[in-house]
């Protein structure tokens, strides 16, 4: 589930691209879209305690895709 809350964790990874939070975004759907593995994107966010809770507006990285 999405909560749409001010708190915006980032790191500072930058070898990949940077994505925003949209409300309803899942971290597997994100993954899918963006030609990644779930697990590389949890990788790649360690700022992300728990991956069934993010929210609109937090900055992720997205690794290089294959």
């Amino acid at each position: 589930m999405i909560k749409s809350i001010g708190n915006n964790n980032s790191s500072t990874n930058t070898s990949g691209n940077s994505y925003s939070i949209k409300s309803g975004d899942t971290l597997s759907e994100i993954a899918k879209q963006k030609g990644v593995g779930l697990n590389e994107l949890i990788k790649a966010n360690p700022q992300i305690e728990n991956p069934n809770k993010i929210f609109a507006g937090q900055q992720i990285n997205i690794p290089n895709g294959n």
